[in-house]
């Protein structure tokens, strides 16, 4: 069966008919139709409004039962197709939530294979760099949200952070945390990191934390 084409389908069903549609008819529809992302999140897709549509509730679980069909290992599907089962009780005991909650266990236990990384065909790898399009902004843009968050316009403006909060700042900075390497002082974790030939702070962080390295830790 051609996942793919029915998929596609029901996605332009739902943009077909929600043309014309404006604000106030979408919030009219709100309980009888539902926002679905074209391409899902967990495999890149945006909150862009090309990414978009409204489905109704059963085209929507249809449409999330199909993602779980069309990208069989990965998890992210899964979990939405999950979820969604979950929290409507049309679907709680149905089979096929069953079935998605022992796959998700599996997948999470490692006995089952999943892409844990993002594993995209063409035409989703198309679908994506189409709806990343639509994200970028026009010079007027940038200058009107420039001039908005310039000078009375920022939230900040005319205030300074007390020496309290100063203070609690640098200490959550653990970058800037002094710490000694087998003996050796540094000013920062960053210094520190290039100081050992590390390409990372985390790594000093981490081994001032275990115990296998007695002699690294933090300076208070």
């Amino acid at each position: 069966m051609n996942y793919d084409k029915i998929y596609n389908q029901l996605i332009t069903r739902g943009q077909q008919r929600q043309v014309g549609l404006n604000r106030k008819s979408i919030i009219d529809l709100i309980g009888k139709v539902e926002q679905h992302h074209i391409v899902p999140r967990s495999l890149g897709g945006l909150d862009d409004k090309s990414n978009l549509v409204y489905l109704t509730l059963d085209e929507h679980f249809v449409a999330h039962e199909l993602l779980v069909k069309i990208y069989p290992n990965d998890i992210g599907p899964l979990r939405a197709l999950m979820i969604l089962s979950g929290r409507d009780n049309r679907y709680r005991n149905n089979k096929l939530f069953g079935w998605a909650r022992r796959r998700y266990s599996e997948m999470r236990k490692g006995n089952v294979p999943w892409n844990k990384g993002v594993a995209c065909n063409e035409e989703t790898k198309a679908k994506i760099r189409e709806a990343r399009k639509h994200q970028v902004c026009s010079d007027e843009q940038r200058n009107a949200q420039s001039v908005k968050m310039t000078g009375e316009g920022n939230h900040f403006f005319g205030k300074t952070h007390s020496g309290q909060t100063k203070a609690k700042i640098s200490a959550n900075n653990a970058a800037s945390k002094k710490v000694s390497c087998d003996g050796v002082v540094y000013n920062s974790m960053i210094e520190a990191a290039a100081g050992c030939g590390f390409k990372h702070y985390e790594t000093i962080k981490k081994r001032c934390k275990s115990t296998k390295h007695p002699t690294w830790f933090f300076l208070v």
